[in-house]
């Protein structure tokens, strides 16, 4: 009886095709926790989830609820992909110039959170004048308009110099809180009702009244 053929070797497996890298997914910002306090300095605090080191960032728009004033408020985050400039914006939408107050000072913030301390990485502040003001846009147009919300940036020089100064307690590559704070100061223009009664009720006491005034609006 003959042997048996010897069997083929086994043909060589089809070499897989490379896979492609994938695609850097852009990091999206998160609202982790709004705060509010209202007085004559209405503050809004915004905190953020945010990887500020990603080389791509989703641009977000945060709807912003229950805020006490008029608008329509939200908080968008972006990043420039030519020189990667962060962008925090606190926006209210289509408003009449000055509807939160004519004499107002807007102060924004932008930190991070570590632990217990926080460490700014830029600040903002709009002078006195009327909140919102009107847009550069308005000698264009035939009825002034205002501006939508204010404007914050971080830049990378500013991440650097924090991580350094704070002795690398902030690492911007394994941080991820981030807080923003929006704040508007509203001057009266006159003493409030409580003020106006306590001034009348000194009417007749030698001195009180010169001296309260000095240090108030006149009355009507």
């Amino acid at each position: 009886m003959a042997a048996p053929a010897p069997a083929a070797p086994p043909a060589p497996a089809t070499p897989a095709a490379p896979v492609p890298p994938a695609a850097a997914t852009p990091f999206e910002p998160k609202l982790l926790q709004q705060e509010m306090d209202h007085s004559y300095r209405f503050t809004l605090t915004c905190d953020l989830e945010l990887d500020v080191t990603a080389s791509k960032i989703k641009t977000t728009t945060i709807p912003l609820k229950g805020v006490a004033l008029a608008g329509v408020w939200t908080c968008k985050v972006s990043k420039a992909e030519d020189d990667g400039k962060l962008a925090f914006e606190v926006t209210h939408g289509v408003l009449p110039i000055g509807v939160f107050g004519k004499r107002v000072t807007v102060h924004m913030t932008i930190s991070a959170v570590v632990g217990e301390r926080q460490y700014a990485l830029n600040r903002s502040s709009w002078a006195k004048g009327p909140s919102p003001s009107a847009s550069s846009k308005t000698a264009q147009t035939a009825t002034p308009i205002a501006y939508s919300g204010y404007q914050i940036n971080v830049k990378q020089d500013d991440i650097d110099r924090i991580k350094w100064s704070s002795g690398r307690a902030y690492e911007p590559a394994e941080h991820r809180q981030y807080r923003l704070i929006f704040e508007i100061e509203q001057i009266p223009d006159a003493p409030t009702d409580e003020a106006r009664q306590l001034l009348r009720r000194m009417r007749g006491r030698p001195g009180s009244l010169s001296d309260a005034l000095r240090r108030s609006p006149v009355l009507p």
